[in-house]
């Protein structure tokens, strides 16, 4: 089963398959792939992709090296990057405080669910089951 929540993009794609040349679609797919990389290539691959942002977006300048890898770590390793924050600056009473914070939360969240009407039975569950892989998860239990 495939749970499509855009069909109108959807069907387009369709439509452009149908009418591209494959020639096209590789070269779209190849670029597509470049770009999502460019952040990470060198410099000379930056200044390309800042005058192309330039031309097409209207952008003056481009963020900072060092802001583009603080992004890619932040990204990347949030949550290496958040156990060593944690360690450094939360005291015991902080992480208790974070603690009951997150259970407030939840505890809202399972009533909101409770009271949805929108949502099956079996969708209720599955969404209360994912409230409770965040408490008892080794993500959680890592950080604290």
């Amino acid at each position: 089963m495939i749970l499509v929540r855009e069909l109108d993009v959807l069907k387009s794609l369709s439509n452009i398959f149908e009418h591209e040349s494959s020639r096209t679609l590789q070269n779209y797919i190849i670029w597509r792939f470049v770009w999502s990389l460019s952040d990470h290539m060198s410099t000379k691959f930056q200044v390309l992709k800042l005058k192309f942002m330039q031309i097409f977006q209207g952008i003056k300048t481009g963020l900072p090296r060092k802001i583009k890898c603080a992004n890619s770590v932040n990204y990347y390793m949030s949550l290496a990057v958040s156990k060593l924050y944690i360690e450094k600056y939360f005291d015991e009473s902080s992480r208790q405080e974070s603690t009951e914070m997150i259970d407030n939360v939840q505890q809202i969240f399972r009533q909101m669910i409770d009271r949805t009407t929108w949502m099956d039975a079996e969708s209720k569950g599955r969404a209360l089951e994912k409230v409770l892989s965040f408490r008892s998860s080794k993500f959680f239990v890592h950080l604290f």
